[in-house]
């Protein structure tokens, strides 16, 4: 898929803030990449259709950028009205999974800090995850379909937070994770995915590509 109509390059001044602030409120991977990444030898971009509200464009912590055609539906029986958020999440969905199926070395990583391994939701779900102590991460490679990259990037975004690494090399991972394989996570990571916009969006550090403006 190309996504050159979509990508939309962010200052990167503008963008670090809210996006080092977003990453703080995870879990143990999101600790170990604020420490261990050096965000200035990478760029921020976003995924926008051509109609956004593009005024918005720096305004992370608030909705309202995507423009919806979806009709209001009342609620007849509770006095109220349900309105269809959009979201880019099929775009997303789809750089992470083209991503993963240009090597078989590639792999993506999703940060879960709503859910435990006790829970039952959790334990009804069948994708291949590890863990460090009660921490689930869940991990994709080339051979998971379109709908598990999907749910990952739904499971792992939680509004306030979601951390999604693509990087390459899943090899030293294993199913109980230590400290040390957090920090060859942030060494070999060539993009982080946070959202963005009420979760509407969702903004991408991309490793080596500094386009600052």
């Amino acid at each position: 898929m190309n996504y050159d109509k979509n990508k939309i390059n962010l200052d990167f001044e503008r963008t670090l803030t809210y996006f080092l602030d977003h990453i703080d409120w995870g879990n143990s991977l999101s600790d170990t990449i604020l420490k261990k990444i050096d965000f200035s030898k990478g760029s921020f971009f976003t995924f926008l259709p051509n109609d956004a509200n593009f005024d918005k464009l720096y305004d992370f912590k608030h909705g309202g950028i995507l423009r919806t055609t979806k009709p209001i539906i009342k609620l007849p029986n509770h006095g109220g009205y349900l309105e269809e958020v959009p979201n880019t999440r099929s775009l997303v969905t789809n750089f992470v999974y083209d991503f993963l199926q240009q090597d078989p070395a590639n792999f993506c990583i999703g940060e879960d800090v709503i859910r435990s391994p006790t829970d039952k939701s959790f334990k009804r779900l069948d994708i291949d995850y590890v863990l460090l102590r009660d921490e689930i991460y869940y991990l994709l490679d080339k051979k998971n379909t379109f709908n598990e990259v999907e749910d990952v990037v739904c499971l792992a975004n939680a509004l306030y937070h979601m951390l999604v690494v693509l990087a390459k090399g899943s090899h030293f991972i294993e199913k109980d994770l230590m400290q040390y394989h957090l920090e060859l996570i942030s060494q070999s990571a060539i993009y982080i995915i946070g959202s963005a916009y009420d979760g509407e969006s969702y903004i991408v550090w991309e490793q080596g590509n500094c386009m600052k403006k």
